[in-house]
């Protein structure tokens, strides 16, 4: 029995240190997109988990900490940057009819899994681009529906199509889980 105790010390500790690790990697993703967006820490997406106004640029409205969030999180993930990988619920993501948590959770190893994360919001941002798309044309962002645990955020497209984001609160956190066009 004395020698299971340290063993589950030393996991406790890791699983500590983890999430310790796991949330400095977030407030630096998050201040990073602060600075990307203007103002301090507790701006950008942030702000999304907190209720506080943000800036919106004319044309575009951003309604709720959700709809905030939404947009950060979108204009990462088509920037290719590296804060993109915090905002994805990996582990649900579905994007435009297939369900990449599913090809997720059976990549055999943490390796693969962040190997994955990286190609995968590589090619989102290339082929968004190359369809001559910005996430910065998207306009009159806006929460369609929430409860506490879930939100649909909405975003008008130039060419009148909608982005729609499916937002899933993990840990606290609003994460993207869908992705699709209407």
């Amino acid at each position: 029995m004395r020698a299971t105790t340290p063993l589950k010390a030393r996991s406790a500790g890791r699983g500590a240190l983890v999430g310790f690790l796991t949330t400095c990697l977030v407030l630096v993703s998050l201040g990073m997109a602060a600075k990307k967006y203007g103002g301090s820490l507790l701006t950008a997406a942030a702000r999304a988990n907190h209720g506080a106004p943000v800036k919106t640029q004319p044309g575009q409205s951003v309604s709720t900490p959700a709809a905030t969030f939404g947009q950060i999180a979108f204009t990462s993930l088509c920037h290719d940057e590296p804060a993109a990988e915090s905002y994805l619920d990996w582990e649900s993501l579905k994007t435009s009819g297939t369900d990449v948590g599913t090809f997720y959770l059976v990549m055999p190893g943490n390796e693969a899994k962040a190997s994955f994360r990286k190609s995968f919001i590589k090619s989102f941002a290339k082929s968004f681009g190359e369809k001559g798309a910005t996430a910065e044309s998207l306009t009159n962002w806006h929460t369609e529906s929430q409860t506490a645990t879930q939100a649909t955020v909405v975003a008008i497209a130039p060419n009148g199509r909608s982005l729609v984001l499916t937002l899933s609160k993990r840990d606290g956190f609003w994460r993207i889980s869908t992705l699709d066009f209407r």
